[in-house]
């Protein structure tokens, strides 16, 4: 199943940086959206028998090699720990980053 998207869907500008120094890796734009903890495949068998009450996005941006999952995202005043990364297709096109919201 091939995704279009025109260059109007990623109309949030999120910046990643590295977890120790806190160096900007990366300013883009991105598409936002919220996901159930359930969505995130394999990350709720980590937390089988416990009540979840985190908040977790979806954030898919063009894909860049750079992005770790050790980068962290922020985006406006909030900022976000990357749990898992996701090439899109497997083509090198789009990236889905799974990310759980920090400080909430």
């Amino acid at each position: 199943m091939k995704k279009n998207f025109s260059i109007g869907h990623f109309n949030k500008y999120v910046s990643f940086f590295t977890a120790n120094d806190n160096v900007c890796q990366l300013s883009c734009g991105s598409i936002i959206r919220p996901v159930m903890s359930n969505s995130i495949y394999g990350y709720e068998q980590i937390e089988a028998m416990h009540l979840i009450n985190r908040q977790f996005f979806c954030f898919t941006i063009r894909f860049d090699k750079n992005i770790k999952n050790s980068s962290l995202i922020k985006f406006e005043d909030r900022s976000f720990r990357i749990i898992r990364i996701v090439n899109w297709n497997e083509d090198n096109r789009f990236m889905q980053i799974f990310a759980e919201e920090e400080n909430v």
